[in-house]
């Protein structure tokens, strides 16, 4: 029985279902541990088979209320059904030997239990580190191209938009007042962007300097295009003071692309596409939104 478990397990749907299978496969132990002790041989001391079942919070990792009310309730269970058809002495050594069993089962199972919940947390902070932009707090280039190999993998299709953004004139800004101030400006436009984390359709990244791009599962045109024209105008609103352009304060030019009706492009073509539009908003005067339009190369609109 288990070996057969060891290999469904190799599954990944079954999984999922990892804390219900270790659960069954105690239940089962659990009665094969009674049965022996029940019922084939009722003068024998049981403590072994039971105590290790009790041990069963140092195992698994599931939540404190789950395994310990799974280890008391057995252990009553036995103690129960021991004083009813073992001799009085043989169940009261097993009961007081395996309730010994279960109060450090749980003890030392909490105590576990930390230690390697912290050890999760640990990594998982590490592996977020390594794919978040320490500066902005948005996702790296990294993390970008992870994010569309999932979904290659998984073949599904929520990246249909993408949006990238360029700070205009970004080096002579930094050139002008330093790379301090500059670096104050990106964490503002962060700031911004993660507002656009709260909307499920939408994933940010930091690709690199000044270059910003936006993941969405939007195939609308206008849509897309009435949320970079707010980003734009909201950047706008930040006033942040640059009297060296001509604007007289810091701006953002954007490109969007969106997946046509037929679907063909892939997450990569759709950033390619979206570098051509920003390409186009930049060369067109900067300050302005531009979306990709295959029909005319280029649709550009301040």
């Amino acid at each position: 029985m288990m070996f057969i478990l060891l290999i469904a397990f190799r599954f990944s749907w079954i999984q999922h279902f990892a804390a219900g299978g270790f659960y069954l496969v105690s239940a089962m132990l659990f009665l094969l541990a009674a049965y022996i002790g029940l019922r084939i041989d009722v003068q024998q001391k049981t403590t072994v088979l039971i105590g290790l079942y009790c041990l069963a919070p140092l195992v698994i990792l599931d939540k404190s209320w789950r395994i310990n009310t799974a280890v008391l309730a057995s252990y009553l269970v036995y103690t129960m059904l021991a004083f009813l058809l073992k001799e009085h002495q043989a169940a009261l050594d097993d009961s007081l030997n395996s309730a010994c069993f279960a109060i450090s089962g749980i003890f030392v199972g909490e105590y576990m239990r930390f230690i390697r919940l912290d050890n999760i947390e640990l990594k998982r902070r590490a592996q977020l580190k390594m794919k978040t932009d320490f500066l902005t707090g948005l996702f790296n280039r990294r993390k970008l191209y992870e994010v569309i190999q999932n979904e290659k993998k998984a073949g599904t299709r929520k990246i249909n938009a993408v949006m990238m953004l360029d700070i205009d004139h970004f080096k002579r800004y930094n050139d002008c007042y330093g790379h301090p101030a500059g670096d104050i400006c990106l964490q503002k436009i962060g700031v911004l962007l993660k507002e656009y984390e709260k909307d499920e359709r939408a994933e940010t990244f930091r690709y690199g300097g000044e270059e910003f791009v936006v993941l969405m599962d939007i195939m609308d045109v206008n849509e897309m295009h009435d949320i970079a024209e707010m980003l734009r105008r909201k950047v706008w609103e930040l006033e942040i003071a640059f009297p060296q352009y001509r604007e007289g304060r810091l701006t953002l030019s954007i490109g969007f692309a969106v997946r046509g009706e037929e679907g063909k492009d892939t997450p990569e073509q759709l950033i390619a596409k979206a570098d051509k539009a920003l390409y186009g908003a930049k060369s067109g005067g900067r300050n302005r939104v531009c979306c990709y339009s295959a029909q005319s190369e280029l649709s550009t609109q301040r």
